[in-house]
């Protein structure tokens, strides 16, 4: 029983998985790789907030239960979860920093003329 929870959770995470990689995507397809917009999109989209909360089960997983060929798809999970969550919350921290550090760059620049 555990083992098919273990495996539905693993389909669901990764359908969701899939989910924002295609909403991200459309918005790259939108407004360019590099975009900041497509980033804060990405961070705002229904897919992202439900791919978020859901990871969260990973959390009911007991690793010490399941059987090493079970815990590879749990593995592979976690994985994806972590570069995708780097990606847009890393990248739009990145690029926040760097707009903000610019922002004032430029207003310290014009308070000096």
């Amino acid at each position: 029983a555990l083992s098919a929870k273990a495996h539905q959770l693993t389909r669901d995470l990764l359908s969701k998985i899939s989910n924002v990689y295609i909403r991200q995507y459309t918005l790259m397809q939108q407004h360019g790789p590099d975009d900041v917009r497509c980033l804060l999109a990405m961070r705002r989209s229904d897919e992202y907030k439900k791919f978020v909360t859901d990871t969260s089960q990973l959390l009911d997983v007991d690793l010490t239960l399941l059987s090493d060929r079970d815990k590879i798809p749990i593995w592979v999970n976690i994985y994806h979860t972590l570069i995708l969550h780097a990606n847009v919350e890393g990248r739009c921290a990145t690029l926040s920093l760097t707009s903000s550090s610019s922002s004032s760059s430029a207003l310290l620049a014009g308070d000096r003329k």
